[in-house]
């Protein structure tokens, strides 16, 4: 009928636990300037692992484009030059080009 001394010291401890565990969660919801710092922490610690993520993959990059660059200084010489054409191209002319250069680049166009 009656139960075991030793179950209900268990149980009183198990309760215990319990409770200690929600007073802590409660005192940690009631406390906004921990909470916020935290918030904060966690905020500056996914900006530091982006940063990081974003530096490692320039950094891969850099090494790449030089590899690229000593196996094949052509096609790196030709790949600039036609990117430099392609953004001189879509520039708005100058006067100064217009005036130093204006006949020839239309010469130069027709014949394309």
């Amino acid at each position: 009928m009656g139960q075991d001394p030793q179950d209900i010291r268990a149980q009183l401890s198990d309760d215990r636990q319990r409770i200690g565990d929600d007073v802590d969660a409660i005192a940690y919801k009631a406390d906004v300037p921990s909470r916020a710092r935290d918030a904060v922490n966690d905020a500056t610690q996914n900006v530091k692992d982006a940063v990081g993520d974003a530096t490692e993959n320039v950094k891969g990059a850099a090494k790449r484009g030089v590899h690229v660059a000593r196996e094949n200084p052509l096609g790196l010489m030709l790949a600039t030059a036609g990117v430099g054409f392609i953004l001189g191209s879509l520039l708005p002319r100058t006067d100064f080009e217009d005036e130093k250069l204006g006949q020839v680049a239309d010469c130069i166009k027709q014949k394309a």
